[in-house]
């Protein structure tokens, strides 16, 4: 600590308000440098950012720093335990989140989006939050600590939620992204920052300091997809020039910079938009409507390569594919009018495998879901569970929470289910609502409310993010956004 001389009234008394202070502290950040004037914190430098003081309340809670119940004000650094000037003990630090990483559209497509944990939501303490006011919401887990993120694509700004305060604060603003469907945004998280598609081009948003947030753009490329993570790299389908091709972020560097990289056959024409992207081990595909996109991970560096349909065929933007347990991807796609089938994303050289679906299968893998049951695999006759629903009612997973346990949303309207999937062949009609209530299953037949129902038109409408021990379930046609404690379930 370093205390400059201090200032003197009219009659040469020195003023104690006017004592000028410097602390040097570890936090969060490393060395943080707090300049106190008088009673009053009125800097602080950390991490690349100089913070005026007071700030808003994410950037208090990323700092850890500490309040006061005396008479002089906060914030103070998260070293200290008392008051410099009056003695009286300080608040604890806000207790940062687990450092999850919880986003759609949910990494390993080896099962539904799965936690891989036995925990389960308390209906107990179920809670609506307001959302931020938009058309267009989409939703990630980023940065270090990580901040529950509300994408707003109609206006691009980013903004975090306050647990302390039961906020959203603005962080970063950027392009808007309303030139891709709602099937097919998808932001990439990471614990470093966030990779997302606009329509000035691919964004990644530097998430490692308290308070700025820096943003790389990659000019002159058009998103034609959503963002994933494959490795060390963040890739998003773009056009440039009117030729498909990747764009490519080094989300680890030291300065990371965007990269384009060809695609091997590529379609002349470019193509898209392109599904929303699944990644498994070392490989990421996206879904076209006159093909699919794959990239895969080597020890030379990515490689991406384009493989028309065949037949014709129309895959549904709204279903993710579906995965054996040997770790073929399946795309549920139709054929003709009377035919729905499910395509395997064949790796270069292999001939891809169609068989004949017998229904609208959604989820992925080792839980499958048709109608009103749960399949071993996407073509099996024989369910593994029947669950008794309402007539003409389906069901929409959307969450594993274990082997055995799920999220599920019970839906009315059965006759609408090819267009709430986004069936090419089926009429879509805007006006046309379904009320999905949301349950968890414990067994075979057993469904537990959540005292919720959420209004959607497709499938791509209820999205659900997981962030500091908090289930989060959001509603994009009515823009609700509802929360559960998770606890360990037995």
């Amino acid at each position: 600590m370093q205390q400059a001389s201090p200032d003197t009234d009219p009659m040469g008394h020195a003023t104690k308000d006017s004592t000028t202070q410097d602390w040097a502290l570890p936090g969060p950040f490393g060395i943080e440098r707090w300049h106190r004037i008088g009673t009053r914190f009125s800097t602080l430098d950390t991490g690349r950012d100089t913070i005026a003081l007071p700030t808003d309340a994410v950037t208090i809670e990323r700092l850890a720093a500490r309040t006061s119940g005396c008479a002089h004000p906060g914030p103070f650094p998260n070293a200290f335990r008392f008051c410099p000037d009056c003695g009286a003990r300080l608040s604890d630090p806000p207790v940062g989140a687990a450092a999850e990483l919880w986003s759609p559209p949910f990494g390993a497509p080896d099962g539904l989006p799965s936690l891989d944990e036995r925990r389960l939501p308390d209906a107990a303490t179920h809670q609506e939050i307001e959302a931020p006011a938009s058309a267009a919401l989409g939703f990630a887990v980023a940065g270090t600590p990580p901040m529950l993120l509300a994408c707003d694509r109609a206006s691009g700004w980013i903004s975090a939620w306050s647990e302390v305060d039961r906020h959203w604060i603005r962080r970063v603003q950027i392009s808007a992204c309303l030139a891709l469907p709602g099937w097919s945004w998808s932001a990439s998280a990471t614990a470093r920052g966030l990779a997302l598609p606009t329509d000035r081009g691919p964004a990644w948003i530097d998430l490692t300091r308290p308070l700025s947030a820096p943003v790389t753009m990659l000019g002159g490329a058009e998103p034609v997809g959503g963002a994933v993570l494959l490795r060390d790299h963040v890739a998003l389908p773009v056009r440039v020039g009117g030729i498909l091709a990747l764009g490519l972020l080094d989300h680890a560097a030291a300065a990371p910079a965007w990269r384009t990289l060809p695609i091997q056959d590529g379609p002349p024409a470019g193509a898209g938009p392109l599904a929303a992207p699944v990644a498994a081990a070392d490989l990421a595909s996206w879904c076209g409507p006159t093909g699919h996109l794959t990239v895969q991970a080597t020890a030379d560096g990515p490689v991406a390569r384009w493989r028309p349909w065949r037949d014709g065929l129309q895959p549904l933007p709204g279903v993710r594919p579906l995965m054996e347990r040997n770790g073929t991807l399946h795309q549920l796609a139709r054929l003709d009018p009377a035919t729905l089938v499910l395509e395997s994303l064949a790796a270069p050289g292999q001939v891809p495998e169609r068989r004949v679906a017998r229904g609208y299968a959604v989820g992925t893998g080792r839980a499958v879901f048709r109608e009103n049951a749960r399949l071993r695999l996407p073509w099996d006759q024989r369910e593994a569970a029947e669950y008794l629903l309402p007539d003409d009612s389906f069901l929409a997973p959307l969450l594993a929470f274990d082997e055995d346990r799920y999220l599920l949303a019970v839906c009315d309207g059965r006759a609408g289910l090819a267009a709430f999937l986004g069936d090419p062949g089926a009429p879509d009609d805007p006006e046309r609502l379904h009320s999905c209530v949301l349950h968890v299953s414990r067994g075979p037949r057993s469904l537990q409310p959540l005292d919720c129902v959420l209004r959607a038109r497709h499938a791509w409408d209820l999205s659900v993010v997981i962030h500091a021990g908090w289930l989060l379930v959001h509603g994009a046609v009515e823009n609700r956004l509802h929360r559960w404690r998770l606890h360990d379930a037995p």
